[in-house]
C-alpha cells in the first residue's frame, strides 16, 4: 500500500469539515476504502502537532507570566527540541492509534447497528477529529473544539449510519459514559500506583 498524500485536498477537506461541517459529513457516504482519510489523519496530524508545539513554545512564556503556578506543567515544552525522537514516536503511535480507536468505536456501532464497517468507522472517527487535531492544543478554546469534535461525530452518525436523534443521542451518551469510565479508571490506577 502506497500513501499518496494530496496537501491540496487535505487542505479542502479540513476547510470543508470547520466550515461546511453537515454537507461534508453528507458525502462522506459516498467515499470508499480508508487509504484517502488515513492520509488525511496522517497529514492533519502531523500539521496540528507542528503547529501545537509551535505554538505552544510561542505562548510558553507568557502564559508562565500570566499565571507562574502554571509554569511548572509547561516545564516539559523546553525539553521539546531535545525529544524529537520521542514526539515522532508519539506522531506513529497516535497513527496505530487511530485504528484501534475506530475499532473501539466499531465495536460499540455493532451494538447500535449491524450494518457498521471499519472503513465507514474508521473514516467517520479521522474526519470528526480533524478539528482538534489542528486546534485542540489552543488553551481554553481546546474545550470547544473537542467538543465541536463530538458535534461532528454525531452529526456523522446520521449522514453515515442513518442514526436518528434518538438513536444518536443514545449512542453518544453511551461513549461518553464508557470514555469516562474508562478515564477515571485509568485515573485512579495512575494515582494508585504512584502512591505505592
Amino acid at each position: 500500500m502506497t500513501l499518496e498524500i494530496d496537501v491540496f485536498d487535505v487542505i479542502a477537506k479540513n476547510k470543508s469539515i470547520l466550515l461546511h461541517p453537515k454537507s461534508f459529513m453528507l458525502a462522506l457516504s459516498k467515499e470508499k476504502g480508508k487509504k484517502s482519510a488515513f492520509s488525511f489523519f496522517a497529514t492533519t496530524s502531523l500539521a496540528g502537532n507542528i503547529v501545537g508545539i509551535t505554538g505552544l513554545l510561542l505562548l510558553f512564556p507568557l502564559l508562565t507570566k500570566m499565571v507562574p503556578q502554571v509554569g511548572y506543567e509547561f516545564a516539559a515544552l523546553e525539553d521539546i527540541p531535545k525529544n524529537l525522537i520521542f514526539l515522532l514516536f508519539a506522531y506513529l503511535l497516535g497513527l496505530l492509534g487511530s485504528f484501534v480507536y475506530a475499532g473501539f468505536l466499531l465495536f460499540l456501532l455493532k451494538v447500535f447497528t449491524k450494518k457498521a464497517t471499519f472503513n465507514r468507522t474508521y473514516r467517520l472517527y479521522v474526519y470528526s477529529w480533524a478539528p482538534s487535531l489542528l486546534l485542540g492544543w489552543v488553551p481554553i478554546v481546546g474545550i470547544a473544539i473537542h467538543l465541536y469534535s463530538l458535534v461532528l461525530f454525531a452529526l456523522g452518525l446520521g449522514s453515515v449510519y442513518k442514526f436518528s436523534f434518538k438513536k444518536t443521542l443514545l449512542f453518544m451518551l453511551t461513549l461518553i459514559m464508557i470514555l469516562f469510565f474508562l478515564n477515571s479508571t485509568i485515573e485512579t490506577l495512575a494515582i494508585n500506583q504512584t502512591l505505592q
